[in-house]
């Protein structure tokens, strides 16, 4: 990246996007989990129960806000910034231009694989405007919609739509994940996906990034970008998060919308109510019962960093589950 955009790739909330890297996809365990999603409650049904990817595996693993307003041929020419005297007009141009490619390339790619709707070019007219989106939100309502399309519609997986869904799989599952190419790698100030590795026991190593506004990481929610909206459930999957699982409630039905034929609908007003949900999120903060500790509660507030690190062991996942099988 050109440092003279960097500025404003920082103020729209998406820098640490850029810092993830490439990644190699595996598509037959995409293909794998793809088979496996059940959009009636936006889990993954595994013979040990359920799992799924939940705004926590979205901060950590690409440092998107996940706090903030729902968000309701550019490579060939701004691929290069030129070396040469620029005003800030041109300069945010490249780096808008950049931004879209980087989207494109990560969590908005569309059927094709590599272009990204012009939907999303509006909301970068003012950068640090765009820095207060729940981007990370945004994406996971996009990834869940992706995967109904292709468990249930069958259309294509587009490798790109999934890399956060195959890191995922990697920090969770334990599956077909590679070794890690250097097991001294420097994360500095780079979200976790940026290197593979497990979560670790503590999040001192992670950016702050990663770590903002963690008690919407227990959020039942909905996700919203543009017509898409999609339930957040972290209760059914309480033993992602260390805790005891109850018997979850039911998801409630979405009626799963598209752009087609409505390119002149006003998404803000369409999707009113679930916005409105959105704005209260912080009342519903999911509340897990403390495992071993009669009538006490965990509702992803009221707690140090350092008081927490327990909720993601690096196996925490695995031996619970392990655990319930026996």
């Amino acid at each position: 990246m050109d440092p003279r955009i960097e500025p404003y790739v920082r103020a729209s909330g998406l820098y640490y996007l850029t810092e993830m890297g490439y990644t190699r996809s595996d598509h037959r365990l995409l293909q794998a989990l793809t088979e496996r999603w059940r959009p009636e409650t936006n889990t993954f049904h595994l013979r040990h129960g359920e799992m799924t990817i939940t705004l926590q595996d979205v901060a950590i693993l690409t440092g998107l806000p996940i706090d903030g307003k729902p968000v309701s041929w550019l490579k060939e020419t701004f691929s290069i910034v030129p070396d040469v005297e620029l005003d800030d007009d041109i300069l945010q141009q490249y780096a808008r231009a950049y931004i879209l490619f980087v989207l494109g390339s990560t969590i908005f790619a569309d059927g094709t694989g590599n272009k990204i709707h012009a939907c999303y070019l509006h909301l970068f007219r003012d950068f640090e405007d765009a820095g207060r989106y729940s981007w990370g939100a945004a994406a996971l309502a996009h990834l869940y919609r992706a995967l109904y399309r292709g468990s249930v519609l069958g259309e294509r997986i587009v490798t790109k739509d999934f890399v956060p869904m195959q890191l995922w799989s990697w920090e969770r599952l334990h599956v077909g994940r590679p070794s890690l190419h250097d097991p001294d790698f420097i994360l500095g100030d780079r979200p976790l996906g940026a290197r593979w590795q497990p979560y670790p026991g503590t999040y001192e190593t992670l950016p702050p990034a990663c770590m903002d506004h963690m008690e919407l990481w227990t959020a039942r929610v909905p996700l919203i970008c543009f017509d898409i909206v999609e339930m957040h459930v972290p209760d059914r999957v309480a033993r992602q998060f260390g805790w005891h699982q109850d018997i979850p409630s039911d998801v409630e039905a979405i009626d799963r919308v598209n752009r087609r034929g409505r390119q002149d609908v006003n998404w803000i007003v369409f999707h009113q109510s679930y916005i409105e949900r959105w704005d209260q999120r912080l009342d519903h903060i999911h509340q897990f019962l403390i495992p071993g500790v009669r009538g006490d509660i965990w509702s992803g507030t009221g707690r140090e960093q350092s008081d927490i690190s327990h909720l993601h062991h690096p196996h925490s996942t695995i031996q619970a589950m392990s655990h319930q099988i026996r």
